[in-house]
Parts: C-alpha cells; structure tokens; sequence
C-alpha cells in the first residue's frame, strides 16, 4: 500500500512525485515509457522552455528547479530554458531526486484500469495490482502521441466520475485551402489575423514560416487555438490575414514606403516583382505583385497603391490543422469545474488528483504549458 500512486511520469507525475515524497509519502510512479521524461526531453526544439517569466506562478516552479540544482536563463519575451539548453538535464536532475527520495518508478508499464477501494484506490498495470491510499491521474493528453501521450488518461478519469472536454490538437501549423507550395521555406515578419465569417478572433505579430501546406511558425501555432469548430462554423469559414506592412512601418510611414515603390518603378531594370527587393523575400515578393494583378516581369504596369494593398493584405482560407503529430498541446480534457483548483484534487472522487496536460488547460507558445504541468504537478504532490 502506496500513500501516492501516479500515473504518468512526464512533467507534472515527476514534479507531484518529488514534492510527495519530500513531504514523507511513499510514492509510485507507473509510466508506460520505457524512460521517464520522454516529452519533456523534446519541448523547446530539445531547449525544455520551463516558464515565462510572465506567468503568474513563474517564481514558484523557478523554486522548485533552483532546489535540484538547475540553472536557468530568461531570453526574449520572457522564455525561461536550461543555462544548458539541454533539456535533459531538466530530466535528469528530476530523476536524481526521485532517486534520493527513494520513489519507486515503474517504466514499461501501461495502466490498464483504477477503481475506487474503500481504503484508497487500486491500479492494474501489466496484470499487477498497485494499491495507493491517493492516486495522481497526470498521464498527458493527445498531443504529440509519438512520445506516448495518446491520451489514455481521459478513459481513466472517465472510469472515476469524470467529465471529459473534446480534446482538440493546437499550437500546430495550419493548412491552406489555396496553394502556396512555390512560397514553402520564406520566413518573414507579419502581423497574423484570424477571421471567422469576417470577424477577428485573433491578431498577433510575428515571424511567418511558408510550408508546402500552409503557414508555420509560433504566432501562426497560437492561431490554430482560436480554429474552433461548431456545427454551423467550418474550417473554410476562417481565413488568415497577413500584413507584411505593420513591422516595417515600425520604422517607417506608410507614405514614406508608397513613394520608394514609385521611385523604384522608374529605376532602369526593375520588374515589377523587384519593387519589393530588400523588404521581403523574392519568391513571396512575386507572389505579392500577382495578387495585385500585375505581372512581375514586367516594367510598372500597374498602380502602386496595389502593390501596398496586397503587401499588407495578404489573406488565404483555412484548410484545417494539422493533427496530433505536430500539435505541441492538447485543447480539452479533464473539466476544471470538476477539480479542486487549489489542491488538484477531485470534486467528483475524493483521494483523487490531476495534473498536467490530461485536465482541459491551454496556453500559447513560450512556456506557458510546461509551467502548467509543474505548477499543478506542485499543487497536487502538496495535497495528497
């Protein structure tokens, strides 16, 4: 008999089982991986984006990781990583501690059911029976699955009294119904808008990557939050809208830019798609002029004014996103009205606990995700 059984052994099971067993519990944690930390190893690019110096909480987890011994760095936007940028060291520092703290980790070992005893619950994994006086349900959502997190969490809670919100692949690229393959490899700066039936959702400023499906990059991830389907709202009822215009008339006035193109219309040799050389990318330039309806091999043959339209105003239809393989969290899941906010634990069944990506959190790009897994990872292993 177990004080704390958790399954789930990535960022919010490995941080609830250090603060548990430093509290005095004797702690399991069942993983089906055949290592800890798998997911956490691949966050940030292998970077491990721990924070955001603008979460509320930030300190906190910055606590909890300064008294294993990590050493951190905030870079741009408040982006908290490894001094390392390594982000197994983030897992092995984590590892070390379980390991000192004497929690038993079970690797290769899928949880197959809990149940509800009288005295605490009890867990099946590989036909053996675990028996824990509280139980930590923090076993990730869908996002991601080639990592392990293929959402087995949400049948687990189901079984236990729960409720589960549609889970919904997001901070992923986006698909275009038009084709934009010839653009696939230009980067550059924009400021991105998502409309749905004219109206928008979202605008944030940022650097765009061209796909040979769509559009990518970390503003166009936050985006893909805001693509939410209804019966009457489609995928093609979305469009994206960029405008290349509002970083670069940071610096510059609008008429200022308009009166470059003309004055370059009439330099010896400029094509019309050699009006924007310099400002962006050529292959994106050519795509721009021919949406004005000019052709960009020829010498000024169209009105400059167009060329600006179609420069800040650049729009294509949403397609859909693309899915859980790409996707970097999971939208939906465990509902927080059911859970204990301010302990982790369960409104539905008492003793137990979730954390983590497996209850129905989202947050943008920049840590925002990972803080939730610790933070709540923190609240649950002070509870139980």
């Amino acid at each position: 008999m177990y004080d704390v059984c958790i399954i789930g052994g990535g960022a919010a099971g490995m941080v609830c089982a250090v603060t548990a067993a430093s509290r005095g519990k004797s702690v399991v944690i069942i993983e089906k991986n055949q290592a800890l930390g798998k997911k956490i190893c691949a966050t940030g690019n292998g970077r491990c984006n721990i924070s955001n110096s603008n979460c509320e909480n930030a300190a906190k987890v910055l606590a909890f990781f300064n008294s294993l011994g990590l050493v951190t760095k905030t870079e741009n936007e408040g982006r908290i990583y490894p001094a390392s940028n390594q982000a197994a060291d983030v897992v092995f520092l984590l590892e070390k501690r379980l390991n000192a703290l004497g929690v038993q980790v079970m690797c290769g070992c899928a949880a197959d059911w809990a149940a509800k005893k009288k005295n605490g619950f009890e867990v099946s994994c590989a036909s053996r029976q675990i028996r824990c006086r509280s139980l930590v349900l923090a076993a990730g959502g869908k996002a991601a699955p080639q990592f392990g997190t293929t959402g087995d969490g949400y049948s687990l809670a189901l079984s236990l009294g729960h409720s589960i919100s549609k889970p919904i692949p997001v901070l992923t690229a986006i698909e275009t119904v038009e084709d934009i393959s010839h653009l696939k490899g230009v980067r550059v700066a924009a400021e991105c808008s998502l409309t749905r039936k004219g109206e928008t959702v979202f605008r944030e400023t940022g650097e765009v990557q061209f796909t040979d499906y769509g559009l990518s990059g970390i503003c166009i991830f936050n985006m893909s939050r805001h693509l939410l389907l209804s019966e009457d709202i489609e995928f093609t009822d979305y469009k994206v809208r960029l405008d290349f215009g509002e970083p670069f008339f940071q610096r510059r006035a609008r008429s200022d830019f308009l009166k470059m193109l003309k004055d370059r219309s009439g330099m010896p040799g400029f094509r019309n798609k050699d009006l924007l050389r310099s400002i962006v990318p050529q292959a994106l330039a050519k795509d721009i002029v021919i949406r004005a309806g000019m052709d960009p091999v020829q010498i000024q043959t169209g009105n400059m004014t167009d060329i600006m339209n179609s420069f800040c105003n650049w729009t294509v239809t949403v397609k859909g996103a693309k899915g859980w393989k790409m996707a970097q969290c999971t939208k939906g899941g465990v509902v927080l009205d059911e859970i204990d906010m301010e302990t982790m634990e369960s409104k539905m069944c008492s003793g137990l606990y979730l954390a983590g990506e497996l209850i129905d959190y989202d947050g943008p790009c920049g840590g925002y995700n990972l803080q939730n897994a610790w933070e709540t990872g923190l609240r649950a292993g002070e509870n139980v």
